[in-house]
This record gives C-alpha cells, sequence and structure tokens, in this order.
C-alpha cells in the first residue's frame, strides 16, 4: 500500500487502476499482493532517501521540529510569501491574490447566508404555514 500512496500517478486513476489490474494478474490465486506484483516504475518511486540527502522540489519545504513553533510559522510564512511574489513578478495584488489574502489582510469569508424566518429559529416551511392560516404577526 506505501509504495502506491508514494506513487506520483501523473496519468491520472485510470494508471492506478492498470496498475492494480497488473498486480492482480502477476499475483497468485489468494495470494496478498506485494511490492513484487508492482510495476518497476511504482516500485522505483518510493523514496527511501533520507530528506536531508535529497533535492528539494520547488514546491516542498523543509521544516525542523526542534524549533519553537512561532519560528516554523514566520519561516513557512516567509518562503510562501516569497514564492508567491517570485511566481506574479514583484506584483503584490498578484501575490496576495494566490495566497488567498488581500494587501490589507486575510480575505473575508463570505458568510453562508441565513435562511429567512418571521420567529428566531422557526424554519422557512413553517412560517409560509402559519401565513397561509392567518396565525400571529410576522416579527
Amino acid at each position: 500500500m506505501e509504495y502506491l500512496l508514494l506513487h506520483p500517478w501523473p496519468g491520472n486513476v485510470r494508471q492506478l487502476a492498470n496498475e492494480l489490474r497488473r498486480a492482480v494478474a502477476m499475483a497468485e490465486q489468494d495470494a496478498v499482493i506485494m511490492p513484487a506484483h508492482l510495476s518497476p516504475d511504482v516500485i522505483a518511486s518510493r523514496r527511501t532517501i533520507p530528506a536531508v540527502n535529497r533535492e528539494l522540489l520547488p514546491t516542498e519545504f523543509l521544516v525542523r521540529l526542534d524549533q519553537p513553533l512561532g519560528a516554523a510559522e514566520e519561516h513557512l510564512e516567509r518562503a510562501m510569501i516569497h514564492r508567491a511574489m517570485t511566481l506574479a513578478n514583484g506584483h503584490m495584488d498578484q501575490a496576495a491574490q494566490l495566497l488567498g489574502l488581500s494587501r490589507k489582510g486575510p480575505l473575508p469569508e463570505t458568510p453562508a447566508p441565513r435562511p429567512r424566518a418571521c420567529r428566531r429559529g422557526e424554519p422557512r416551511d413553517q412560517r409560509a404555514e402559519r401565513r397561509r392560516r392567518g396565525d400571529a404577526e410576522l416579527v
């Protein structure tokens, strides 16, 4: 399972489905699928190199766990801002948008519309029923 999880699957779900079909075809009946049943590409994709001995991808970030949380957050924030500014060619508005921010700070979340009710917590269908019957005034 680890091999399948660590493979990047550039061919999306079809490639994964084909790999599983191949592994089932290679295994004997009632056998547990083992790494030997997988294709050489999938086996080779398993990272067994320690993180300190390999090159990081441009989208990867290494965090030391022996530092205070605040320092790690600050380091991550600086790295993300630097990457966004690079991708946006120095345009602050575009970089902020890439980070989900406005130039003034985090973008406000749009609140979900509240269902209208005439009484606190009364569902809409009950309000319509009361209107139909002519019950109590609307608040």
